[in-house]
């Protein structure tokens, strides 16, 4: 039996001579295709952003099994030299066929056609910086050559470099890895030289800022690019690495530049890969044939996720002119010379293209994304160069799909609407807190709070529109049904609504009004945005009239005069600021209306207080919001008010709750309560010690002065104003109504309950005496009779006793130890001051004033001095010294009037020998004689 010869693998070496040998010999066609393929490559890559991009193409298809399996990331690693740039990256290595490829002339075959070149061909593009390309790995190393004017051959055949022995079988294992090193052209012109080298940089830095070449690899997962000096030393250097995980259910690429300056940079994009079963061939417009293409679309999420125009690439990563779309696109168009740009494929992708944008954004609507996939929706104005598709053409099917699909999100949780389902809200329908004024509706219209403008700004081309006159009326009837469980945001009982939130909805329904045609205003009219006092919600069109809380002066109207009244707080006319102004417009636009003064206070006294002070306590006080009323618009009354609807109408109720008529009877008298010690409310409560009784009087209810208004300035206050207008009295009557002679019933409580206070009430009341009563002189008299009680303590007749003044009391300490019947006033006075207000004691009722010298006042001391022990005596043990200074003070007054005949010294001369006869007894006569050795006689 025979044995089968295996044939041995040849060496790397011997492998790349075979090759080179090979392709050294070609034929005439292959020559002509060699001629066509220069100016092919020139013309597809002339405007190319990155020639580098061709490598990194060619690493991302190679196996990096060996590397993963260590554990490493697969990695392309760039370093530029001076006049020569290091490519390496940690693949498997090249391989028999791999090297074949590489070599391979029969990619050139129809080059024609541009967007068909193959992907072992696109490396060749790198020709067009170096003249030279050295390959190494697993043994092999090799060169291709070319030039500028070559063929293009040397593109194809290997040339061996012996930089070490590699006498190694392929079968070998080998460690992997592979470098290319590309010897840039070299130019005699030192300009060309230095521009060479700023727009190879310049390509380097396109190759690390730019996020979508990166997207469209698939095994790379790590980028250094580094220069060096002449040495080898390391400038500078930046890693790129990329990593590809699910977030929210979406691909997320996540890309982290990080620089030698310690600068790191973190990108995000999301991408979406797309297989399309329906695409039409790209043999022939006309066939039927369908194909399957992959598409895929990126979305940039760095910072803003917003993003600039971007790039399209077609077939086989082949970059398309600026389309200005703003996400990232690769698919395979057909872009074929006299093949137009509307053709059925590239029509068909772009309908896919529209379908799975719409997916996505169904995908992404429920993540945090939703808010922000307009931002990368292809506007009509958006500037792009390309001829095969527009952002128009694009909009205008993007536009056609998202109308069914519910992807936008309502302020209603978890509820998802069309785009022409959903309203954009006016900026005058929102609060402070961007929250609309009035609640959406059953069928919700409200976008999300989370969706900032300038996103839906973008959607206005794809149809979202802003809410019409009809959509926020219908939200305002909405809030003011309580549909929806709620209580209605305009209604005055709502407690959780603010002052703030009112003025804004105010200045919105007015918006509203003077915006809307003249038929939608009826509708607004007759919706219940009037709050009434009465906490009811109405229309001007059902209840009339309606009138604001204030009058033309700008009044407080009482809320019980049953008048259709605004709501106070709500109304607008309590200080007319801004605020308040826009208020009045609008419930003056829907048909409320200012009362006149004259009006309201004729409602007021024709309208009768009884039934309102028969309620309960709140309702009571609304008697008084009506007497406040009237005193403060007491300037504007007119003289044709009825008299006597006041003493009819106008009733007030008093501390036992008891209905009064004071401007009406006589018999209703009812005070004023004060704290005032010689008021009513003082004078007849019953003795502080308890043994006496109150007077059965009548007064005021608290309730009527508790907030007492504050008068004008100049004007009267509310307290005269109730005396005058309401008969309220703030006095006792002094004189008994039934007999003028008399004391009232009420001071005579004061005489006999409270008689320490007696003098003063009299001080304080004596301007009610009316001194042309026929009756006046009796009554003068009775208090001229009436004992008081002095300061000591005892009681003496009004007309026997004196004024407390200074001069007084030192003419009393000269012969008694006290003075006696000196009248306790409330307050210091002397000669010269108490004319002004105690007078009326000296003149009307005989009080003395004891300032002059008058017998009179020492005859009564003498009387005094007659019934008092020693010790009453000024000086007690001196009494006989004491009493013969008096006589002799009395016998000079005598002797000055001895020689007169006026009938006043004989008065005062009977009234002394009335007083020697009559109250010097006997026996104390004798004691005097005995004491002066004189006779009473004799002293007189």
């Amino acid at each position: 039996m025979g044995t089968e010869l295996v044939p041995l693998a040849p060496t790397p070496r011997e492998h790349i001579e075979r090759l080179a040998k090979t392709n050294s010999v070609f034929s005439d066609s292959e020559l002509e295709d060699f001629g066509d393929l220069d100016p092919a490559l020139r013309q597809f890559r002339a405007d190319t952003v990155n020639r580098l991009w061709e490598l990194v193409e060619y690493a991302d298809n190679q196996d990096y099994g060996q590397a993963k399996a260590k554990g490493e990331a697969a990695e392309i690693k760039f370093e530029v030299h001076p006049g020569r740039i290091l490519i390496r990256f940690n693949d498997n290595g090249l391989t028999l066929k791999s090297v074949d490829a590489l070599c391979d002339t029969s990619s050139i075959v129809d080059t024609a056609d541009t967007a068909a070149i193959p992907s072992q061909l696109q490396h060749k593009f790198l020709f067009k910086l170096a003249w030279k390309m050295h390959w190494e790995s697993n043994g092999y190393s090799f060169s291709f050559v070319h030039r500028d004017g070559d063929l293009g051959t040397g593109m194809f055949s290997p040339i061996w470099e012996e930089d070490e022995p590699r006498d190694e079988s392929l079968e070998q294992e080998t460690s992997g890895g592979t470098c290319i090193t590309l010897f840039l052209h070299k130019h005699c012109d030192p300009h060309a030289e230095l521009e060479q080298t700023c727009h190879i940089l310049r390509e380097f830095e396109i190759l690390q800022d730019s996020t979508c070449e990166l997207l469209l690899t698939t095994k790379v997962e790590s980028f250094t690019v580094s220069s060096h000096d002449s040495e080898g030393n390391t400038l500078e250097w930046t890693t790129i690495t990329l990593k590809r995980h699910k977030v929210e259910g979406q691909d997320l690429f996540t890309i982290t530049r990080s620089k030698s300056s310690e600068e790191t940079i973190v990108e995000r994009v999301f991408i979406h890969d797309i297989t399309f079963f329906d695409a039409p061939s790209k043999i022939d417009d006309d066939s039927t044939a369908l194909e399957q293409t992959d598409v895929v679309i990126a979305f940039e999420l760095t910072h803003d996720p917003r993003s600039g125009p971007q790039p399209v690439w077609g077939c086989h990563h082949a970059q398309l002119k600026c389309l200005g779309l703003k996400f990232l696109l690769q698919a395979d168009f057909d872009v074929r010379d006299g093949i137009p740009a509307p053709s059925k494929r590239n029509q068909a992708i772009l309908d896919a293209i529209a379908t799975h944008f719409v997916h996505i954004v169904e995908s992404f609507s429920k993540t945090s994304l939703g808010y922000h996939w307009a931002r990368w929706l292809p506007q009509k104005e958006d500037a792009g160069s390309g001829t095969m598709i527009t952002p128009a053409r694009l909009h205008s099917k993007i536009k056609d799909v998202l109308n069914d699909a519910e992807v936008f999100r309502t302020r209603t949780p978890d509820e998802f609407q069309t785009l022409s389902a959903v309203r954009r809200i006016p900026d005058f329908w929102l609060d402070d807190n961007g929250d609309p004024l009035f609640p959406d509706t059953d069928d919700p219209v409200y976008p999300a709070k989370e969706y900032e403008n300038s996103d839906l700004d973008l959607l206005s081309s794809y149809g979202l529109k802003y809410m019409t006159w009809d959509h926020l009326l219908a939200r305002i009837k909405f809030d003011m049904r309580g549909a929806g469980q709620h209580t209605p945001r305009w209604s005055p009982n709502n407690l959780l609504t603010n002052e703030k939130w009112r003025c804004l909805a105010v200045k919105a329904i007015l918006h509203i009004h003077h915006n809307i045609p003249q038929e939608t205003v009826k509708r607004l009219r007759k919706m219940p945005l009037i709050p009434l006092s009465t906490t009811q919600m109405v229309t001007a069109a059902k209840v009339k009239p309606i009138y604001f809380p204030f009058d033309n002066k700008g009044l407080e109207i009482p809320t019980s005069i049953s008048l259709n009244l605004v709501v106070r707080d709500l109304s607008g006319v309590s200080s007319f600021g801004p605020d308040d102004q826009d208020r009045h417009n609008l419930f003056n636009r829907l048909g409320v209306q200012m009362a006149n003064t004259t009006f309201v206070r004729d409602r007021i006294l024709s309208s009768p207080m009884h039934e309102v002070l028969k309620s309960g306590l709140s309702k009571k006080n609304r008697a008084v919001e009506r007497l406040r009323y009237l005193y403060l618009s007491d300037e504007w009354s007119v003289e044709t008010e009825d008299p006597s609807l006041v003493a009819e109408n106008l009733v007030v109720m008093d501390t036992k709750n008891r209905i009064r008529s004071p401007a009406g009877s006589a018999h209703h008298r009812t005070y004023l309560k004060t704290t005032d010690p010689y008021g009513p409310w003082e004078l007849l409560k019953g003795p502080s010690s308890g043994e006496g009784t109150e007077f059965d009087a009548c007064f005021l209810h608290e309730m009527y002065t508790k907030d007492e208004p504050a008068a004008k300035d100049g004007g009267e206050s509310w307290t005269a104003w109730l005396h005058r207008y309401l008969s309220i009295s703030t006095h006792l009557p002094l004189v008994d109504p039934q007999n003028t002679a008399k004391l009232s019933p009420e001071f005579e409580h004061v005489y006999t309950q409270h008689p320490e206070r007696f003098i003063g009430a009299l001080q304080r009341h004596w301007h009610l005496c009316d001194e042309w009563s026929p009756n006046h002189a009796a009554f003068i008299e009775n208090l001229r009779n009436r004992e008081v009680i002095c300061n000591d303590g005892k009681k003496y007749r009004l007309s026997e006793t004196f004024l407390p003044l200074p001069e007084v009391r030192e003419k009393f300490l000269e012969y008694v130890a006290t003075p006696f019947a000196v009248l306790d006033l409330d307050e210091e006075v002397t000669a010269s001051s108490y004319s002004f207000k105690w007078g009326f004691l000296v003149l009307e009722l005989r009080v003395k004033t004891g300032v002059f010298e008058s017998m009179e006042f020492y005859l009564d001391v003498l009387r005094k001095l007659s019934s008092l022990p020693k010790s009453g005596f000024a000086k007690p043990d001196a009494v006989g010294e004491t009493i013969i200074r008096l006589y002799e003070k009395i016998q000079a007054l005598f002797l000055s009037l001895s020689g007169s005949s006026s009938e006043r010294a004989k008065t005062e001369r009977s009234k002394l020998w009335w007083v020697l006869v009559s109250v010097l007894r006997p026996l104390e006569m004798k004691k005097l004689k005995n004491f002066t050795g004189k006779s009473s006689r004799t002293i007189v």
